[in-house]
């Protein structure tokens, strides 16, 4: 018999686990550690180093001008990420633990031909309140049994990452998403390439994901527009009774 939170050996994400990235995620000062690498209108990229690990957390704040919900939607659906995501050589479900929590498999072209592609094996979990204010998902690798590493890719490894959703204040016809992430893609990629790129890099996350939400609707429309799993009405495992 199973832990209560956790479902074939893995642990499923608690609420303080999302208040905990929500409340990490809020900061921007100095005083707790970031430093802004980029500041314009509608959008501001972040570092922050930490003891624990050489590779630096790396955080975007965009205003989008599209509803959350659409670009909830094209963060969770694979379908429609085949149709977009340029970097993607491979990725599928392993297993589905609950309504709100599954482990996947994610590889990706590098962009250098001297560099080795990647690939990840990652736990993702999400949360939704039930006045729908916000949405969130957060991310981090484990090993899985069924997800041994290939010939040819160097694992990677998510330390954290996650996205925060929430109207723009005033205006559901925007979308305040804060992006944050540290990972440490392996290798013999020094620390400090990964952390001096990243931001360069960084501004094209919400590129690409503001063109293709902006589609998403008409693409669903078309595409099994009744299927979305990563919606359920399901309670989350703390809310169960004993």
């Amino acid at each position: 018999m199973e832990t209560k939170g956790v479902v074939s050996g893995f642990e499923l994400a608690k609420k303080e686990d999302f208040e905990k990235f929500k409340e990490e995620a809020s900061k921007e000062s100095k005083e707790d550690g970031w430093e802004i690498q980029l500041d314009k209108k509608g959008l501001k990229v972040m570092t922050k180093c930490t003891k624990d690990s050489p590779i630096n957390i790396l955080k975007l704040v965009a205003e989008v001008p599209l509803p959350m919900n659409s670009i909830y939607n094209v963060l969770h659906d694979p379908e429609y990420r085949k149709t977009w995501d340029e970097n993607m050589i491979e990725g599928f479900l392993i297993e589905k633990l609950d309504a709100y929590n599954d482990v996947g498999y994610y590889a990706a072209k590098s962009p250098v031909w001297t560099i080795s592609n990647r690939d990840f094996c990652n736990i993702r979990s999400w949360y939704t309140p039930p006045d729908e204010s916000e949405r969130v998902i957060i991310n981090h690798s484990v090993p899985h049994s069924k997800c041994p590493e290939k010939k040819g890719f160097v694992r990677a490894n998510s330390i954290l990452t996650g996205y925060w959703l929430r109207p723009f204040p005033g205006d559901d016809s925007k979308t305040i998403l804060i992006y944050m992430t540290r990972t440490d893609p392996g290798g013999w990629i020094p620390a400090w390439v990964v952390n001096s790129t990243a931001s360069t890099f960084a501004p094209k996350i919400i590129e690409n994901i503001t063109r293709v939400s902006e589609k998403y609707d008409d693409w669903k429309a078309k595409h099994n527009p009744e299927v979305k799993p990563w919606l359920s009405n399901d309670p989350y495992f703390w809310e169960e009774k004993k």
